[in-house]
């Protein structure tokens, strides 16, 4: 049995464990290895085809893909200089006025985002074998710009075993795992204390660090390091292919 089960079924055996906390993506979602800023491009594809569906008139794939570039790294470089965590709404709702989209739209390009992100999600069988034989409350905590709905939908299609599962979101809640207090909101939601509480994820920083800041046990289940490894080779190819395009204008997007 690989580490990350290991300890896990340790904690889950040892006792005084009463609930659990679990990142979604790359921890019990998984997507294909597909960068964001190429994912995106993804997306871009699905909202045009949604829009035109809709009766729209679409300003095309690649207007909608660098309008995305460009407002998402917007919400993320104002959340840095202390601006509020950003919100999948208000980037589409930013994306709009540029590309002469009616803000009417906005739902139509968040719809088709949703329903592209549930169709490529698939469960972490791994964690989920797991899971399977405990009988304990969970909560699913992440930092994500994307409501709890929509997180919930996606988590319902890939674990239909976690369908209902309380989420709690960093763009609903104003703060996040990276910053802390959002693992107050989460071991609240299970009426535990955080010693009762273990939280799984991914991020070192965020699921491990900053949860045993807060008083919860972390145990940190990564992706395979060849994974991690194709993975960030090839988006740092897609970031140098779209800075000699013009598309982005530094390392970061």
């Amino acid at each position: 049995m690989p580490r990350p089960e290991r300890l896990l079924a340790r904690h889950l055996r040892d006792g005084g464990v009463a609930g659990l906390s679990l990142d979604v993506f790359d921890t019990l979602v998984l997507r294909p290895s597909r960068p964001e800023i190429l994912r995106f491009g993804a997306i871009a594809g699905h909202q045009h085809r949604a829009l035109v569906e809709a009766g729209w008139q679409s300003p095309g794939v690649s207007a909608l893909w660098r309008s995305r570039l460009r407002c998402h790294k917007a919400a993320y470089d104002q959340r840095r200089v202390g601006g509020p965590e950003p919100r999948h709404h208000d980037i589409l709702i930013a994306m709009c006025p540029p590309l002469a989209l009616p803000m009417a739209a906005v739902e139509v390009l968040a719809a088709a985002e949703v329903a592209y992100e549930t169709a490529i999600a698939r469960p972490n069988r791994r964690l989920l074998r797991l899971l399977d034989n405990i009988d304990l409350p969970m909560v699913l905590t992440s930092d994500m710009y994307l409501p709890a709905a929509a997180l919930a939908r996606i988590v319902a299609a890939a674990c239909p075993r976690l369908a209902g599962a309380p989420v709690v979101v960093s763009a609903e809640h104003g703060t996040s795992k990276r910053a802390g207090p959002l693992f107050d909101i989460a071991v609240a939601r299970l009426g535990l204390t955080p010693d009762r509480v273990v939280h799984v994820g991914d991020d070192p920083l965020a699921d491990v660090t900053r949860a045993r800041e807060r008083g919860l046990t972390a145990l940190h289940w990564p992706r395979p390091l060849p994974w991690r490894l194709a993975h960030r080779a090839k988006d740092r190819l897609a970031r140098a292919v779209m800075r000699r395009m013009g598309w982005i204008a530094s390392a970061s997007a």
